[in-house]
């Protein structure tokens, strides 16, 4: 049914517009024992996180998108060479846990798995202007993709979204950015800091 041709859109749409950028990009390693941390890490908040009723439902899925979440920060701190992860555990979610504030930058940071989109708030009219987002592609738990960066005009324009490419159906107000074409690609902080300024 529909599910199939959404399902089959995407592969199209991942075909069309990330596959060669995700297959060219830098590769990123995550050391084994950064690894370990980062899983203790994840167990540590998800054992606090599953106390907030709207968490309890679905500890797995939690689970998985911190692990992504922080394993695609970690990444990026190897890739520019310098730290900023902050594996704190808040009250609540850090809603944009992509964080970059400690290196002075309002800039995100968005880890999705290899075959999928990434998942952004989506622009509107009466929509604040979003912060630029760095994209990583997670292939295993040890290896990321560093695809670039979608600066603020990519971010907020609506047509670089689509929500048929969104594969969880309970996602609200988020949708499929997908124009992996439009990324820019920065080699080290300053040239990250450059294309954000």
């Amino acid at each position: 049914g529909s599910l199939l041709n959404e399902d089959s859109d995407l592969v199209t749409k991942y075909m069309q517009y990330a596959e060669l950028i995700v297959k060219n990009s830098t590769k990123i390693n995550i050391p084994t024992e950064k690894d370990l941390e980062i899983k203790s890490k994840v167990r540590e908040i998800v054992l606090q996180k599953t106390k907030e009723i709207e968490y309890a439902r679905d500890p797995k899925s939690l689970i998985k998108r911190w692990y992504t979440g922080w394993g695609g920060e970690c990444a990026l701190e190897i890739f520019l060479g310098v730290k900023f992860v902050d594996f704190s555990i808040g009250e609540s979610l850090r809603y944009d846990v992509c964080d970059l504030s400690a290196l002075n930058l309002n800039v995100g940071v968005k880890s999705v798995e290899k075959g999928w989109f990434p998942l952004l708030k989506k622009p509107s009219a009466s929509s604040p202007t979003r912060n630029p987002q760095i994209i990583l592609i997670k292939e295993n738990n040890l290896t990321f993709h560093m695809c670039g960066l979608a600066d603020k005009i990519a971010v907020n324009h609506p047509q670089n979204f689509n929500d048929t490419l969104v594969k969880c159906k309970d996602i609200r107000n988020k949708s499929a950015f997908y124009r992996f074409d439009l990324l820019k690609s920065f080699k080290n902080l300053k040239e990250l800091k450059d294309l954000t300024t």
